[in-house]
Parts: C-alpha cells; sequence; structure tokens
C-alpha cells in the first residue's frame, strides 16, 4: 500500500488535494466514492504508474480538499470539476477510473466532454438503480440523518465492514483517518447534502435516474464495469442496467467481494485495469 506525498492545487477558485505518480504513459485520473478520499486508491497507484501518469484527487467537499456547502455537488457539476481538475494540471485527455459515486462522476465526464475521456473504468458505479444501502436511505431523511451521521469510530465501523466480504480490510488505522475527515469542517454536511440530492427513504430517486440513463445512452466510450457479487451498497444486478444502457461495456464480476474491489482485490483490479487501458489504446491505434 503506497500513500504519496499530498499536493495541492486551485480549481475553479477552490483548494484541491491530489496524489500523483509516475511519468510515463497516458494519463489516468482516479476518482474516489462519497465520503471518501483519495485514500481509497492506496492499494493502486503505484501499480497502475509503472506504465501511465496517474492522479487520484480528493473531489470538492470531500478529504482535505475545501468543503463549501453553497456548492451544486450534482454528478455533472462534480465532473466538470474533474475536467477543471485535468486542466489545471495541463492534462488534456485521460483514462477515468471511478468507484462508487466516482463511477458516476466519470459517466457524467464523458457525457460532457467524450473526446477527453479515453477510457472509464466503472467500479460499482451509482446511479444506476433504485436499491441502495438501508443506513444510506435512513440517512436521507431530515434530522435523523444528522443523528446518523455524527463522526465517531463504532458507527464508521459498522459501514465500512458492509462494504467488504473480508473485513480484515477494515483496520484500526482507517477508520480512524476516515473519523478524522469525517470531523473537518462541512464534511458531514457537504455528505448530506451529495445524499439528498439521489437518494431518498425508498431509494436513488427516479427523475435523476432517468436522466443519467439518457446521458449513459449516448456515451461511445471503451468501458469496463467492476462489480463486486456480494455488494450490498448497490447490487451486482445494477450491472445490467449499465450493460444496457451501454452494450460496449465489458464486465467483470469478483466473487467474495463487497463494493470496493479496487482495496478488497487489489491485485487482481490492477492487472485488469492496466490490460483493459492497453487494450483500449491498442484498438485506437489502429
Amino acid at each position: 500500500m503506497i500513500r504519496p506525498q499530498d499536493q495541492f492545487i486551485q480549481v475553479q477558485g477552490f483548494k484541491v488535494r491530489y496524489w500523483t505518480m509516475g511519468t510515463a504513459g497516458s494519463v489516468v485520473v482516479l476518482i474516489h466514492g462519497i465520503s471518501c478520499s483519495v485514500a481509497e486508491w492506496a492499494h493502486n497507484i503505484e501499480a497502475l504508474s509503472r506504465e501511465h501518469t496517474v492522479y487520484a484527487l480528493d473531489l470538492l467537499g470531500h478529504g482535505l480538499s475545501d468543503k463549501p456547502i453553497d456548492w451544486a455537488y450534482s454528478g455533472e457539476a462534480s465532473a466538470q470539476f474533474v475536467l477543471d481538475f485535468m486542466s489545471a494540471l495541463g492534462t488534456g485527455q485521460a483514462h477515468l477510473v471511478g468507484n462508487s459515486m466516482g463511477g458516476l462522476v466519470a459517466l457524467e465526464a464523458a457525457a460532457l466532454a467524450p473526446q477527453r475521456v479515453l477510457s472509464l473504468t466503472l467500479a460499482a458505479p451509482a446511479g444506476l438503480g433504485k436499491k441502495t444501502l438501508f443506513n444510506f436511505r435512513l440517512a436521507s431523511l431530515p434530522v435523523i440523518g444528522e443523528w446518523l451521521t455524527r463522526p465517531n469510530p463504532a458507527s464508521m465501523t459498522l459501514v465500512w465492514r458492509m462494504a467488504f466480504v473480508d473485513k480484515s480490510h477494515v483496520t484500526p488505522a482507517i477508520i480512524a483517518d476516515k473519523v478524522a475527515l469525517a470531523k473537518l469542517p462541512g464534511a458531514t454536511a457537504v455528505f448530506l447534502k451529495i445524499l439528498r440530492t439521489g437518494i431518498s427513504f425508498k431509494g436513488f430517486l427516479p427523475g435523476p435516474m432517468a436522466v443519467l440513463h439518457d446521458k449513459v445512452r449516448q456515451i461511445k466510450t471503451p468501458a469496463f464495469a467492476i462489480w463486486g457479487k456480494q455488494d450490498v451498497f448497490l447490487p451486482v444486478e445494477q450491472l445490467g442496467v449499465l450493460s444496457s444502457l451501454m452494450p460496449q461495456t465489458e464486465t467483470w464480476v469478483i466473487d467474495s467481494c463487497g463494493h470496493v474491489p479496487m482495496i478488497e482485490h487489489a491485485s487482481a483490479f490492477n492487472q485488469r485495469v492496466v490490460a483493459f487501458i492497453h487494450a483500449t489504446e491498442k484498438r485506437a491505434s489502429i
């Protein structure tokens, strides 16, 4: 596991933390999920950087990036933010790799600027189907959500243990890091704002989901979807929705895997993602 040095850059006038490794090949940008950070890519960035220039960023409202409460925090706004992050680094095109909400953001980026997105690797992307974790649905409710999301080790451990089949990945050090980030000013308020934009007690809202489906149907970017068979955050059946909307999508369902395959099956994940990117670039060069 590698944790590169924190670096910071201004994007849309906000301070953004990012990690980078590698100087060769094409650019790969790693996009985390809701209430997460660059730390989710600590098992991947070094392996991917052997043949690529890799960046992982804390999305606005997350990690050590700024957390303005009055920002939009929609999938489209976050996608534009990623594109602006790339521009700030002087990067025109990149392969996008996103987990959960990060997968949704990657899809939105491909819809917004298809010429800038070379490929999509989507690890359990959010927003495609109605079902999601009961804890998230409950947190969408006023007052109850504010009570449930008060940062503490016990509740953080409970949620993160549900993200894995192999619970040994949820260590006290990881929980301590997540609680510390969640206690930063604005972090919980932003989490609830994002959650309530797309989720109600019944699950993902049908309106935003239909809008996303319409956008995804138009995406022709090469795509690779990865899903844990035992994912309880976003059930693997939602992979079928993605495949029907984007028939070009290659798929990989991993047994004994939950919601974060890039951590739980890091070595295989890294190998398959590198192989997919290489195959995509080879086809593009013909």
